[in-house]
């Protein structure tokens, strides 16, 4: 639903005095959330135009340090100093505004992917202190929960957060179709993987559980096309970059979508 100018302006004014700067703001989270680096590049440009506008807007600041995280998500070189950089910038946005949701879960999501998943939780429950509606803070805490080695819990939280956002974006569905990934139920992470394909063909970690997924049902064909068309978005994509993508606790997860991706046919 397109925001009026009033509306915009009524918004704007919770998180910076410029207009322009909210509508860039806008603009960026648009596109962020395809999960795709020519995305991550925009959203980080046009972040970066808004911060030159209002260097104090936090709410931008939190989104810029995402952009950063996504980086490590979508399996690019360089990783360690990514996540360095969102760290960074994450913190910068919770000195301007700690009492901001949206910061801590920025903070979060590094945290996770750099396997710090106490961190990780901490900063998810802050932001579900400060808006106790926040479903994006419930879902990304179901996310960590996932990867820290609990995939249940992670899916209980999804299901309340779903509670709160029964429209469920695509972040959502890919979470839960990765949560169902770990939890063996091959079927079920099937259809909300290709639910979140459907909303986003170009997002590289999507494909790349799809594959694992059509392996463990043995859709060796259906797995196979998934990694070929995985490498076109993501020429370089190899093995040894699985481990930035889903950042698992227990080495036997990391064995299990690994194993299956490698017969799928995901170069090493």
């Amino acid at each position: 639903m397109e925001l009026s100018q009033e509306e915009k302006r009524r918004l704007s004014k919770r998180y910076t005095n410029s207009l322009e700067a909210y509508d860039l703001y806008l603009r960026a989270w648009e596109e962020i959330w395809r999960f795709n680096e020519d995305a991550r590049r925009n959203a980080q440009s046009i972040l970066m135009r808004a911060l030159r506008i209002d260097p104090e807007f936090a709410l931008a600041k939190a989104l810029l340090a995402t952009t950063y995280t996504n980086r490590a998500g979508v399996a690019l070189l360089d990783n360690e100093q990514v996540l360095e950089q969102g760290y960074r910038i994450a913190l910068e946005a919770i000195e301007i505004d700690p009492d901001l949701p949206q910061v801590h879960t920025s903070l979060g999501l590094v945290h996770m992917f750099r396997r710090e998943y106490a961190e990780a939780e901490a900063a998810f429950k802050r932001a579900i202190q400060l808006d106790p509606n926040n479903a994006d803070g419930y879902g990304l805490q179901g996310w960590n929960s996932h990867y820290a080695g609990n995939p249940q819990a992670g899916w209980d939280a999804f299901q309340y957060a779903l509670r709160l956002n029964p429209r469920a974006p695509f972040p959502y569905l890919n979470a839960m179709s990765e949560i169902q990934f770990s939890q063996r139920n091959y079927e079920k992470s099937l259809e909300l993987g290709l639910e979140a394909l459907e909303r986003n063909p170009e997002a590289l970690r999507v494909r790349l559980f799809l594959a694992a997924t059509y392996m463990g049902l043995e859709r060796i064909e259906d797995a196979s096309w998934e990694i070929e068309e995985a490498l076109l978005l993501q020429p370089e994509l190899r093995m040894h970059d699985i481990p930035f993508i889903a950042p698992y606790r227990k080495p036997e997860e990391m064995e299990h979508l690994t194993g299956l991706l490698r017969r799928a046919g995901l170069p090493e």
